[in-house]
């Protein structure tokens, strides 16, 4: 059994940043190309400084951009329409430029819902931008903006069917109402990218929603079975060779200054973070006595159940690069199991624990893709220093199969000398039976300390998210002392079934034309322990499901429940719930 001390670790991390793109830079990188008839877009470069963001499209570098047209996707994919949307294509060296001309045959209709950064736009007016640098059609960037300027971002990977919207990159856009609709300039920095040095080819996709119409247009994926986050349905981009990530070095340092003026105290921390480019897709990134007091808060939950809570991260630096250490597909969206789960560190018992320092690796290199993270923990109210450890490395076979592995070392308690490991498997295809979307998964975990009982996990999951017909099955065995210590297990010593389907028909009948779509929705969810005993059961039955042409949504539901407590449940102060 492999075991670091907290010293070597440190080594070990700082000798990875240097070894590896040494040891892979000469691998060869994943070119899968676009798929058959995708669409090709390029970027016009124009001089540095000679766009303001105003929202206005006004300086001659917009007047000669390349331009492109979306096209309605849902709910007729292919047929006109009056929301004719334009975009136009501008760089500068360090900064990719979208022009976007968005026509409105009624301006006056348009929906805003919020202006606050990073809102749920989804019943917004809005449009969504995907780009995967890399072309690797696992990992990208999302940035969404909508009529009233509000801005989101995320990242996507292949163990999600959506992006983590907790990343924040820098960009910028302004948004302006005219006359026959609305205007966004947006600037992307690409610092806040990684991306392969001198190649001209990234993919993209944009995507239009008009939430009154419950129309998407995009560029590319113009199909009812496409999703815009599906990065193998994307366009290309070209004209892109010449951007630049700077000089590869940011520093952001700190100064904190705390006064008690009932004790006449006054106290001082300085630290702050430093972000290195290794290679141009490969960065290094150190914080000393980072300050989190500028994070989001978390969301209000109320948690009627014996089971933890998950809570998204919100720290800067733990959320940085958070889609190269996501494991598994369909793990992460139901919070089943999370092997890394980052808001562990720096937290114990409920009780905040400083963190002095940390160091990470994150990025690709040919087939590759690394995501490394060493953290150093000061003292707590159970254990001294300790040092973390999660380290994830994955491997494109092909444009369908990816296969990882994840690592993680350390207790942010202190309790103990956990290890975890595990592997995994992700195939995914866009073209089954022609053009329908198919994900199949598989995992393999085990954990090392000294608990007596099964360290070990398994599960397989398969999914085929279409538009006409969409489900998927997953079955997860989880041993009775499988601890990932650095990770979300809520319910270890379960074997975990789910399984989902949807049918939902397009009716085309003249009696029935006020009828967007029928949803008839059929989930079963069962948890039993390691001897067959249920622990919950959940049917989830939707037997009147529509969405009406005027966005009314009609919804019958049928949810029986059944939950077995195997211990007394104190669910609120004083009021206990029996065994049974």
């Amino acid at each position: 059994m492999l075991r670091l001390s907290r010293k070597s670790s440190w080594w070990a991390a700082l000798g990875v940043i240097l070894a590896i793109p040494e040891a892979l830079a000469h691998s060869q990188g994943l070119t899968a190309g676009p798929p058959s008839g995708a669409p090709e877009a390029g970027v016009r470069m124009v001089a540095e400084g000679s766009i303001t963001l105003d929202g206005r499209l006004d300086e001659p570098g917009w007047a000669h951009a390349p331009a492109i047209d979306l096209i309605q996707q849902d709910p007729h994919p292919g047929a006109p329409t009056p929301f004719r949307t334009e975009i136009r294509l501008l760089a500068d060296g360090k900064h990719l430029y979208l022009g976007v001309t968005c026509v409105d045959p009624d301006p006056g209709r348009l929906s805003l819902h919020s202006l606050a950064r990073d809102s749920d736009q989804t019943h917004d007016d809005h449009l969504t931008i995907v780009l995967d640098p890399f072309d690797s059609q696992r990992l990208g960037y999302v940035f969404q903006v909508n009529a009233g300027g509000d801005r989101t971002d995320g990242l996507i990977s292949p163990a999600s069917s959506l992006p983590n919207y907790d990343w924040d990159g820098i960009w910028n856009a302004k948004v302006r109402r005219t006359a026959d609709g609305w205007v966004a300039e947006i600037e992307i920095d690409t610092q806040s990218l990684q991306f392969p040095h001198g190649v001209d080819r990234w993919r993209m996709n944009v995507q239009r929603y008009v939430p009154r119409e419950q129309l998407s247009l995009q560029w590319a994926g113009i199909t009812l079975d496409a999703n815009i986050f599906d990065l193998s349905r994307m366009g290309t981009l070209t004209g892109v060779a010449t951007l630049q990530q700077g000089h590869g070095l940011d520093v952001q340092p700190y100064v904190l200054l705390r006064q008690d003026s009932l004790r006449g105290n006054t106290a001082a921390q300085v630290g702050g973070d430093l972000q290195y480019n290794v290679t141009p897709s490969l960065a290094a990134i150190l914080t000393v006595n980072p300050d989190f007091a500028e994070a989001e808060a978390d969301t209000r939950q109320v948690n009627l159940t014996p089971y933890s809570l998950f809570y998204p991260e919100k720290r800067r630096f733990f959320s940085e690069g958070s889609n190269l250490f996501a494991f598994g597909a369909g793990l992460a969206d139901n919070d089943t199991f999370l092997p890394f789960y980052s808001r562990r560190v720096g937290l114990v018992n409920g009780q905040p624990v400083r963190v002095d320092g940390g160091i990470k690796l994150l990025g690709t290199a040919g087939p590759w893709s690394i995501g490394m993270l060493n953290v150093e923990t000061g003292r707590s109210s159970v254990s001294g220093p300790t040092n973390l450890f999660a380290g994830r490395l994955m491997y494109d076979v092909n444009q369908h199969l990816r296969l990882g592995t994840l690592l993680t070392r350390g207790d942010p308690t202190g309790q103990s000398r956990n290890q975890f490991a595990g592997v995994d498997a992700i195939w995914h295809t866009a073209s089954f039976r022609g053009d329908k979307n198919l994900t199949l998964s598989g995992w393999a975990a085990r954990s090392s300390d000294p608990l007596p009982g099964d360290h070990s996990g398994w599960g397989l999951h398969a999914e085929y998210p279409n538009d006409l017909w969409s489900g998927f099955a997953s079955f997860n065995v989880f041993g009775d002392a499988l601890d990932p210590a650095l990770g979300f297990l809520p319910r270890p010593g379960t074997r975990q079934y789910d399984v989902y389907l949807d049918y939902r028909p397009r009716p085309t009948s003249p009696a029935l034309n006020w009828v967007r779509q029928f949803f008839y929705q059929l989930e079963v969810l069962q948890v039993d322990d390691l001897h067959g005993v249920t622990q919950t059961r959940r049917i989830f039955t939707a037997p009147f499901n529509v969405d009406a042409q005027s966005g009314e949504h009609y919804e019958f539901d049928w949810i029986p429940e059944y939950e077995a407590l195997t211990a007394p449940f104190e669910i609120a102060p004083g009021v206990t719930l029996p065994v049974g």
